[in-house]
């Protein structure tokens, strides 16, 4: 399994047609945003439990550090405006999506 995880991480990265990471949305609240997003096996749909998300940005002080739940999802919060990366660690694997932009409205 890990080599398979492996080689659809590799095609996320590199924007192939197949993407592990789904960041599904980003929403306004009280001047902060958002990002919920959704990690799975892209080829079998299976949802990877236990995932490391870490979510960073200039505009953040600190990191925030989530465990993907049932069903692989993940929710960061209180995230001000601005561009960030997200990180996503498994099996001893990294992979990492940058310039996601978080907005007001």
């Amino acid at each position: 399994m890990k080599k398979l995880l492996h080689a659809f991480m590799a095609a996320s990265l590199l924007g192939g047609a197949t993407s592990l990471i789904s960041t599904n949305s980003a929403y306004a609240q009280a001047g902060t945003g958002e990002l919920r997003g959704v990690i799975k096996d892209s080829k079998t749909g299976e949802a990877i439990i236990g995932a490391t998300v870490i979510v960073s940005s200039p505009s953040l002080q600190g990191e925030q550090i989530l465990i993907t739940e049932d069903g692989g999802t993940y929710f960061a919060t209180a995230l001000p405006p601005g561009m960030y990366r997200l990180k996503v660690v498994y099996l001893g694997i990294t992979i990492q999506r940058d310039n996601i932009i978080i907005q007001l409205g």
